[in-house]
């Protein structure tokens, strides 16, 4: 089976659990939020897509007890070795291959829509997953408000960037600016009581979020290359982003949560 391309999916798996624990230390606050509004309870069943280095899923484990069970899926389940009883780590694709249908009282994603070109195919299918009435949590990434300052350099490096995001949107390989998306797009799959959030990192040299993104663009480095961008101004980049006085206004993280029509 030929999977959809997923970028990080090509990073060591070193360096790429670094990025996954600072995504998660900035980002688990927003999204644990977004699940307790779900009403997320002991006994509950949840399915986790995308589920990285599983800190969202050891969280749902906690919260559903012995009683409950959490499928963490993810496309490489590299990082998942170590999970609680009561959850269930698949290899699975989300955009080819279902869960059992009506099975799951919460389904959540996170920054999984992103790098897909039809977001509507893993939609479908973890709306599916949902009991009548069961809830669907998605959290995505929205780089529209990215900026540097701070640094000689920060206007040429913000312009640059968006011209690389606008390249792997082109080559269809992430869509930068598709959080915006989310909310309208879970209205169109037919949930009720919909609601919508969204939270932006600020950081300075030394903020974990800073370093997120320092990470996140040395693993999009092979990927610009081919893309056309030279070595010179990757290095030029990486330079602003490391730089001791640059603040980086960076991801917004966009969090949408609604429910499954309670009539099966």
């Amino acid at each position: 089976m030929v999977h959809q391309r997923y970028i990080f999916g090509e990073n060591a798996d070193e360096a790429e659990l670094a990025r996954l624990r600072l995504l998660e230390s900035w980002a688990d606050p927003i999204t644990i939020n977004n699940l307790r509004a779900t009403g997320v309870a002991r006994g509950w069943k949840c399915l986790e897509v995308g589920a990285g280095a599983g800190s969202i899923a050891r969280w749902l484990a906690g919260e559903v007890g012995p009683s409950g069970a959490v499928v963490a899926a993810d496309l490489n389940p590299r990082f998942l070795g170590d999970v609680p009883a009561n959850v269930e780590v698949r290899a699975l694709d989300i955009t080819r291959e279902g869960v059992e249908a009506g099975a799951f009282d919460l389904a959540h994603s996170r920054c999984v829509l992103i790098h897909l070109p039809d977001p509507n195919l893993a939609l479908v299918n973890m709306v599916r997953a949902l009991k009548p009435g069961g809830s669907l949590a998605v959290d995505e990434a929205d780089w529209g408000l990215f900026s540097l300052s701070g640094h000689l350099d920060a206007e040429w490096a913000t312009d640059f960037v968006h011209d690389l995001f606008a390249r792997h949107a082109e080559a269809g390989v992430r869509y930068p600016y598709f959080g915006r998306r989310l909310p309208g797009l879970l209205a169109e799959a037919g949930l009720e009581d919909l609601c919508s959030q969204g939270a932006t990192s600020v950081s300075a040299p030394g903020d974990g979020s800073a370093d997120m993104h320092c990470r996140t663009f040395e693993a999009f480095r092979a990927l610009n290359v081919s893309l056309g961008a030279s070595d010179e101004d990757l290095d030029r980049l990486m330079a602003v982003l490391r730089s001791p006085g640059v603040i980086i206004t960076g991801v917004t993280l966009i969090t949408a949560r609604g429910r499954k029509s309670g009539v099966s």
